[in-house]
């Protein structure tokens, strides 16, 4: 945060203070993204022509830290902190429920392959990543890894492979689940806040394709629409967490899986931001035209899809090798 200060030492002439402040790429922008990769620090920066919102998305994140652990960081939609309730907004939230090890503390299993009986299963709330890893961007897809959980056995069996396609004010996700245990699942949007006590304004919508939830405060708005690997989508009031106010709504996804090994499997979803009041239309809630989900890709890699986009393009979701490119 210091490094700004460094410029108090350049002269008065400096291009510095003396250049002409003008709105540089956002004037060409109009209602398109402009993504920026900065591959050694595993940094992804977007800017949104559409909302004027610019992002964040980190891809090297060591410990189980909520202040840096969020799938992405948004200028005009704060922080929140995390809800072990579940629901967390712009995280993956994960709860055990595999008998043998429910609260997500017992390592004795592992060491011993004995179960537990573990009282602690009845309180135990839901957790993030512990690490988050960059995977690189290969032909338009943005491909990073969360460690649900890492010792003692280095995330193995607590992986979720996540592909992300950034579009004009939000961004596709296809994101693949490895969880091998018996689990519960959220995936929440960007927390609304209740502004002078007003409660976000939420919609809900289905037609046989996808499930559609929307949320709006003055000026801002959000959409959270999943199309495939998700049980249903909620909305939940978090009190607490919030950055601007002590109430907010957040909008996401769930899903819960009991077998005792869960199939691989794809979750899509996208997630959309305006920062304005006008009304979604039915083509903004629909940014996929079709969805084919391939059991097993050319390159020999499992569980990948072809996405036809709202503007006719085509981009392919395959995680070949996604272990090898692990940076971090």
């Amino acid at each position: 945060m210091f490094l700004p200060f460094i410029a108090l030492a350049l002269p008065e002439d400096s291009p510095f203070w003396t250049a002409k402040e003008h709105d540089g790429m956002w004037s060409d922008l109009g209602r398109q993204s402009k993504r920026t990769v900065l591959e050694k620090p595993g940094l992804v920066l977007v800017n949104h022509g559409s909302s004027g919102a610019s992002e964040i998305i980190s891809g090297k994140v060591y410990d189980d830290d909520h202040n840096y652990s969020k799938l992405v960081f948004n200028t005009h939609f704060p922080w929140e902190d995390h809800n072990p309730q579940g629901g967390t907004s712009q995280e993956y939230s994960f709860r055990s429920l595999d008998p043998r090890d429910l609260s997500g503390m017992d390592i004795n299993f592992y060491l011993t392959g004995r179960a537990v009986d573990n009282v602690a299963s009845k309180t135990a709330g839901f957790s993030t990543s512990q690490s988050i890893l960059f995977n690189g961007v290969r032909d338009g897809v943005l491909y990073r890894q969360l460690l649900m959980r890492k010792p003692p056995n280095n995330g193995v069996g607590y992986i979720i492979d996540l592909a992300e396609i950034t579009i004009p004010g939000g961004v596709i996700r296809v994101d693949r689940c490895r969880l091998a245990f018996e689990h519960e699942l959220t995936l929440g949007h960007f927390g609304l806040p209740h502004v002078n006590g007003r409660k976000a304004v939420v919609q809900k919508f289905e037609d046989g394709v996808k499930k559609v939830l929307t949320a709006s405060i003055p000026e801002r708005q959000v959409a959270f629409i999943a199309y495939h690997g998700w049980d249903s989508v909620q909305s939940q009031v978090h009190r607490g967490f919030n950055a601007e106010t002590e109430d907010s709504t957040v909008v996401g996804a769930y899903r819960k899986r009991t077998n005792k090994n869960p199939s691989m499997e794809l979750m899509i979803s996208v997630m959309l931001h305006k920062t304005s009041d006008t009304p979604w239309t039915e083509e903004e809630l629909s940014p996929l035209k079709n969805i084919k989900l391939v059991d097993v890709m050319p390159s020999g890699s499992v569980m990948g899809a072809e996405l036809t986009l709202f503007d006719d393009s085509q981009l392919v979701v395959d995680f070949k090798e996604v272990d090898g490119y692990k940076c971090c």
